[in-house]
């Protein structure tokens, strides 16, 4: 008999070359092993020489399954790992492999998986003609972590700034408070911003401005 398996591996790994849509589609038949009658007693036939992904494949699934994917991208994906496994992101090591590092958001957004892909990778999912962007001269987006309070805030920044990336690249002005929250920001190695807010009150005064 045969079942049904997630492919192993990160989700990307089998990407279609004409359509993203399959990308966490991915079922591959797993052949199982058979009882053959020998005699008195029932044994199993010898197991198949699987590949690495089929032996892998019923570990497929992280245990906290996402429900939203983030993707980015880094000049060097290992070094891009060692710096959110600085800031306690878990990695999700069923969507990692050489070429892409996945990790889960900090809790309470563990349902969002950030996934960093080399740049070769990263074109793959990327529309024809376009470009990685330089993400140290261009903002794709602005990704913004709530916590619970100030001073985690001030500890995830200072763990980043550790990891060797850099402080308060984007600062609002009073740092959020007119808007009743406190935001501190920093640069990845990338270059790509991330803060990280805590909100101190349910809600704040209009004109939240961006520091000039």
């Amino acid at each position: 008999m045969a079942s049904l398996l997630p492919l192993s591996g990160s989700p990307f790994a089998h990407h279609h070359s004409h359509s993203h849509s399959h990308r966490f589609n991915c079922l591959l038949p797993l052949q199982l092993p058979t009882l053959q009658a020998n005699n008195t007693s029932l044994k199993p036939s010898p197991t198949p020489k699987t590949t690495t992904s089929l032996r892998m494949a019923a570990h497929a699934q992280p245990k906290i399954i996402p429900t939203f994917y983030l993707n980015i991208h880094t000049s060097d994906p290992s070094a891009a790992a060692e710096f959110f496994t600085a800031l306690n992101f878990p990695p999700v090591t069923e969507y990692s492999d050489a070429e892409t590092k996945s990790f889960h958001l900090p809790q309470p957004n563990s349902t969002i998986c950030l996934m960093i892909h080399g740049h070769k990778r990263m074109k793959q999912f990327m529309r024809p003609g376009t470009e990685v962007n330089d993400a140290t001269k261009t903002t794709e987006a602005l990704f913004s972590l709530a916590v619970d309070k100030k001073e985690d805030v001030d500890e995830m920044l200072g763990k980043a700034v550790k990891a060797g990336g850099a402080a308060d690249p984007y600062v609002m002005k009073n740092y959020g408070e007119d808007c009743g929250m406190y935001s501190r920001s920093f640069a990845d190695l990338d270059g790509h911003i991330w803060e990280v807010v805590a909100m101190l009150n349910a809600g704040g005064e209009p004109g939240c401005d961006k520091k000039e």
